[in-house]
């Protein structure tokens, strides 16, 4: 409820946690206990007056959740993963038996069928056979007042003229 100027309660279970500063969310486990507590400590900060300036979040938020400033933390996150060394199928699986146990073997089943999946339409649909998309040079090119995308190995033309960075 950020967008209304809300104190956050949320869980610590990825999302939430890493795209707010700690100041700005109050975290529970993932436990109804917690989050009910959570819940009460955030009602008790309004009612004794300790609430957060909603006008102060408001400016801090919108200052972070700039496009160009999403597009730079997403590019990190893609460069970050992108070096990652891919991983065998049964280093994969696993992985996923140190998960909980019944989580575990459900997740290995779902990547199992995955893989028998991705085996079948690769023979119906060889690689080869897949057209290949062009480099397109980095987040560098400009759209050109006159309406074009400039790129290493395509043109594409727009409708209408802007000056946003792709």
């Amino acid at each position: 409820m950020l967008c209304d100027r809300l104190l956050v309660v949320s869980t610590r279970v990825g999302g939430v946690p890493e795209v707010l500063p700690d100041d700005m969310i109050l975290l529970a486990e993932p436990r109804i206990k917690s989050v009910v507590d959570e819940l009460r400590r955030s009602i008790h900060l309004i009612k004794v007056g300790k609430r957060p300036d909603a006008d102060e979040y408001h400016r801090r938020v919108s200052a972070m959740y700039q496009w160009k400033n999403v597009a730079m933390r997403t590019e990190k996150i893609y460069n970050k993963v992108s070096k990652d060394p891919d991983l065998r199928l049964v280093e994969r699986l696993q992985r996923y038996c140190h998960c909980r146990p019944v989580a575990g073997v459900i997740y290995g089943c779902v990547v199992v069928i995955d893989f028998l999946l991705l085996c079948l339409l690769a023979f119906f649909r060889p690689a080869k056979n897949i057209d290949v998309v062009p480099h397109w040079g980095g987040l560098q090119n400009k759209v050109h007042t006159e309406g074009t995308v400039q790129l290493s190995h395509l043109q594409h033309s727009y409708s209408k003229e802007t000056d946003d960075t792709i």
